[in-house]
């Protein structure tokens, strides 16, 4: 399923799969909206890493989860270009996912998931 080969990042539709339509359905932006703002956020996330008030938390085969302020997580989305609704709606997707992925530390904290290069075996 995808267009992505190894060493190269997950499509973000094909990462968030059914969680970008299932956060849509309680959003007032589309599933299409939707995965277009998350594919903005991962463009504009190149520096996450060197944020001084990011905290790495987590790494997987295809993710690095941080939390970050949540007024750098606006400043993301706003570099991104994001409305308001697509703001609120990509954190839900990235919350949702982080917290499954990375439990309780994630709760009350601005989780940002940023997608990355798949692991060659």
């Amino acid at each position: 399923m995808g267009d992505a080969s190894p060493g190269s990042a997950p499509p973000v539709g094909e990462y968030f799969g059914d969680l970008i339509a299932d956060v849509a359905l309680d959003a007032p932006v589309s599933r299409v909206m939707l995965t277009t703002a998350l594919e903005r956020l991962q463009a504009a996330s190149s520096h996450l890493a060197t944020m001084s008030d990011a905290t790495f938390i987590h790494v997987g085969e295809t993710e690095e989860v941080y939390v970050i302020p949540l007024a750098d997580w606006k400043a993301l989305a706003d570099v991104a270009g994001l409305s308001v609704p697509e703001r609120h709606a990509a954190r839900e997707v990235h919350r949702r996912l982080a917290v499954s992925l990375a439990g309780d530390r994630v709760v009350g904290h601005g989780p940002f998931i940023r997608i990355s290069k798949r692991k060659t075996r």
